[in-house]
């Protein structure tokens, strides 16, 4: 015989179940079924190799500024990264600085350059894309498509639609004059029904990060409490009628057998997308980051940006060919140059060799790369390091790691990985325990991204179905008992 409490218990978990289903379901059940078009259609990206490959050739002849006194112009220390670009045919150098901000200096002249008007914006979407303008808006601070808060630092940008079958609208900063976002008509309608209203993306609360963040998380964690009392009701039903010695699995008829039905077979899965969700939002309160603080990334590169570019007077940069992006940088104490062309096989580093000549390579040397991790992550050693290979376990279905990674694995309490690209000695990521522990409970749980999938696309995408589609008819059938409660209620 059931106590008291128990059933005060339960009387309160349905009531809990059964109003949070009324507030969340509808949600949930956009949240499935727009995550299934998002496997289709991702939102709009412009991949850094494609943006180089459409830039116009640099002619180093042309070059009047060295790089030293383009850093010293933008910033001096402040510059945390210094590239040489050629958006519309005319040379600048494109500076990061400490707090984020992009500075553009005009590489014949030295001079900072001020805000990029609208004919400017025109030329670079025609070199971009070879096609006509038909219209420009902007300069524009935010919009659908460059709300992300990887595009505010390069704001505001012009929106340049394009006459093409394609319906391509590209943004070119006004800040750089660099093309930073590219979308086509069908993937800005199809992320309208897709990732649009799966993150809540709208820009009045999307430019507000912390708020928007704050927003979803209180929604997705109503969603776990909904899906938890769910799945606590639903087998708690089940055991009942089953004790009662009842055929069948559920005492229930209608739609709440068969809300009772789904949520017995995916209620799990709903709780674990959801749940996975939720954390994804976490912003260092569970999971750590994977990017390495400003104090072991300047130790790691062992030169600031102004000392690395004065091993490459202009006389050096004058003499380079077939590039479309110059970068300086460097590793280990040793400054590098990065030239990238039109496809990466046509990318090439340079180091400066005892007689102060350039150096050819494809990539930098192991031995370079582990000096340079060992002194940023010291007093940790590194106990092994190998190559990354494309069916590792941790490299994502939906950022993928470059084909040169090398993973340096640290002999420090939480045995961390120090991933680096060999062709750049950029620092892809940072993964401790807790970081490795979010790749499966973040991009597994909540992208299906596990290895045996990967290797396996249709099964992937036919077991992603499966399981939006299953979430979206609990949560549908929630919905429809909802509106009956509500509606016997108002009668």
């Amino acid at each position: 015989m059931m106590s008291q409490g128990y059933n005060t218990m339960i009387r309160w978990l349905v009531r809990l179940h059964r109003w949070l289903g009324i507030a969340l379901c509808l949600l949930v059940a956009t949240w499935f079924a727009t995550g299934s078009v998002l496997s289709f259609v991702p939102f709009p990206s412009l991949p850094a190799a494609e943006r180089i490959a459409a830039g116009a050739p640099i002619d180093a002849s042309q070059l009047r500024v060295d790089p030293v006194s383009a850093a010293l112009a933008a910033g001096g220390d402040a510059v945390l990264r210094l590239r040489l670009v050629s958006p519309d045919g005319s040379a600048r150098y494109v500076a990061d600085l400490a707090d984020g901000t992009p500075v553009a200096i005009d590489a014949v002249t030295g001079r900072r350059l001020a805000m990029q008007d609208a004919a400017v914006a025109r030329r670079v979407a025609t070199t971009f894309t070879g096609s006509s303008v038909q219209y420009i808006d902007g300069p524009l601070l935010l919009d659908q498509w460059t709300v992300h808060d990887g595009y505010r630092a390069a704001s505001p940008y012009y929106r340049i639609a394009l006459d093409d079958a394609a319906g391509t609208e590209v943004y070119v900063s006004a800040r750089t004059a660099e093309v930073a976002q590219r979308t086509v008509r069908r993937e800005r309608a199809w992320n309208y029904a897709g990732a649009v209203v799966h993150w809540i993306n709208l820009v009045a609360l999307r430019q507000n990060h912390e708020l928007w963040r704050r927003v979803v998380w209180v929604l997705a964690a109503g969603g776990i409490v909904l899906a938890l009392a769910g799945l606590a009701l639903g087998w708690q039903r089940f055991a009942t009628w089953r004790r009662m010695g009842r055929g069948g699995m559920s005492p229930f008829r209608g739609w709440q057998r068969r809300h009772h039905l789904l949520g017995l077979f995916a209620g799990l899965l709903m709780l674990s997308w959801v749940g996975s969700g939720w954390l994804s939002l976490d912003d260092g309160r569970f999971f750590s980051s994977d990017r390495p603080d400003a104090a072991t990334l300047a130790t790691y590169h062992g030169l600031g940006v102004v000392e690395a570019a004065r091993a490459f007077p202009l006389a050096k940069l004058q003499s380079l060919t077939n590039f479309r992006e110059l970068e300086i940088t460097a590793v280990g104490g040793r400054a590098v140059l990065i030239l990238r062309g039109a496809s990466p096989a046509e990318n090439q580093l340079f180091q400066v060799g005892p007689g102060g000549e350039l150096r050819s390579a494809t990539n930098l040397e192991t031995k370079l790369l582990s000096n340079a991790v060992a002194t940023g992550w010291a007093p940790a050693h590194i106990r092994s390091s190998a190559r990354i290979g494309y069916d590792d376990a941790y490299n994502l279905r939906i950022n993928p790691l470059p084909p040169d990674a090398i993973r340096f694995i640290l002999d420090d309490a939480d045995s961390t990985w120090v991933q680096v690209d060999a062709a750049s000695g950029e620092i892809i990521a940072v993964l401790d325990r807790s970081r490795r522990v979010h790749r499966w409970l973040v991009d597994g749980l909540h992208n299906f991204d596990f290895p045996w999938l990967n290797r396996a696309a249709p099964l992937w995408h036919i077991l992603l179905l499966v399981g939006t589609t299953s979430g979206f008819l609990l949560a549908a059938s929630g919905v429809v008992l909802g509106f009956r409660r509500l509606r016997g209620r108002r009668s």
